[in-house]
């Protein structure tokens, strides 16, 4: 093999015939294999803690406790998706999400009980003022560049007062039990709507494995622009990526 001196600029050329074979100090584990403990290590905690509860506690097997535990925690699949949403890009942390459900939950029944309002109407208005603080957080974020912890958070804080003034600090009862049904129905032993997570979780990962965007807007800012993504060109300290191919 003829090969340049280190300060001659020039690349090292291997003569005719000859295969290079990597040495196995530099010979790396497939991609796979390297990413199980990430992704799988949550399942693996999992199952200890069943273990460690199945040994513990004699009545933990028994097809009520599970249903009593995927009962009570549906709506955090909800959450977490919306989480997912920016954690995906890898530089956006919302701080913002649960008060923002919270929000929204506060908002229907208190035009639907407290002033009269259709149920569907009051359904669109509180999506429309959850989609408007999502706006919001965004042009702060992007536009003003101030970072995205003191944006998420302070307008969690912001949130979680409008809610409680709106509602006069009192639990809002009295919607419809046909319109609580959509979310409340029981299928199988469990309300329907962790069944609508589970779909919600899969169309999520369908589009993070297997769509283009998203997968390179989750591998960084300057991938994501240079395959058409621009959305995804700013920082977790609120500052933007300079879109130059630099």
């Amino acid at each position: 093999m003829d090969t340049a001196r280190p300060d001659s600029g020039d690349v090292a050329v291997a003569a005719p015939g000859t295969v290079s074979t990597p040495s196995p100090a530099k010979r790396r584990r497939p991609a796979a294999l390297t990413q199980v403990p990430s992704r799988y290590s949550i399942i693996v905690v999992w199952a200890a803690l069943i273990l460690f509860y199945s040994l513990t506690e004699s009545n933990f097997l028994h097809v009520t406790t599970f249903q009593a535990i995927l009962n009570s925690q549906e709506h955090l699949v909800f959450m977490t998706m919306a989480l997912l949403c920016t954690i995906t890009i890898g530089e956006f942390v919302d701080l913002s999400v649960p008060a923002v459900f919270g929000f929204a939950g506060t908002i229907m029944p208190v035009l639907v009980v407290n002033h009269g309002w259709n149920v569907w109407l009051g359904s669109l208005a509180a999506i429309l003022c959850a989609t408007a603080v999502g706006a919001v957080n965004a042009f702060l974020i992007v536009k003003m560049h101030v970072n995205t912890i003191v944006v998420t958070l302070g307008m969690s804080t912001l949130l979680l007062g409008i809610s409680l003034l709106i509602s006069n600090d009192n639990t809002v009862s009295g919607v419809p039990a046909s319109f609580q049904s959509i979310a409340t129905r029981n299928v199988g032993g469990l309300p329907i709507s962790f069944y609508y997570g589970v779909v919600l979780v899969l169309v999520f990962a369908y589009i993070l494995a297997y769509t283009r965007s998203a997968g390179i807007c989750g591998l960084s800012a300057r991938a994501a622009r240079s395959a058409g993504c621009p959305g995804c060109g700013w920082t977790g300290s609120g500052s933007a990526h300079s879109s130059s191919p630099a």
